[in-house]
């Protein structure tokens, strides 16, 4: 990760901290051996946020921490809430005013969707 991409790391963790001080944010937080880019810990809740800047499979992290999330890294604490965030950069925007993943992966996004907690809210 380049120097940029670090810089904008930490000025979310600090613009975070200012906005939601009960939580301790931290870039490049160890889940598990795979790295969140901002997380926001306290007892009773995990906010991760990953933002991708120009990759091939954008879903791949943000699906591992939901792999890792559903194969019981909180099994010490099942009932932590647990907020995923995934910001995408203009890299992935199309002239057409749509947005790019820049490879189809359906079976990142049905691993995904199949470990969604049974609990968590849905839209729509």
């Amino acid at each position: 990760m380049g120097e940029h991409a670090s810089q904008v790391q930490a000025r979310l963790r600090d613009r975070l901290a200012a906005v939601r001080p009960g939580l301790d944010w931290r870039t490049e937080y160890d889940l598990d051996g795979t790295r969140v880019d901002v997380a926001g810990v306290s007892e009773s809740t995990l906010v991760f946020v990953e933002l991708e800047w120009r990759r091939a499979d954008p879903v791949a992290n943000t699906g591992t921490l939901f792999r890792h999330l559903a194969e019981g890294v909180l099994s010490e604490s099942p009932t932590r809430a647990v907020v995923v965030v995934q910001l995408f950069t203009t890299s992935y925007d199309l002239a057409s005013g749509g947005v790019s993943s820049k490879r189809a992966d359906p079976s990142s996004s049905a691993t995904v969707s199949r470990r969604r907690s049974p609990t968590s809210p849905t839209t729509g």
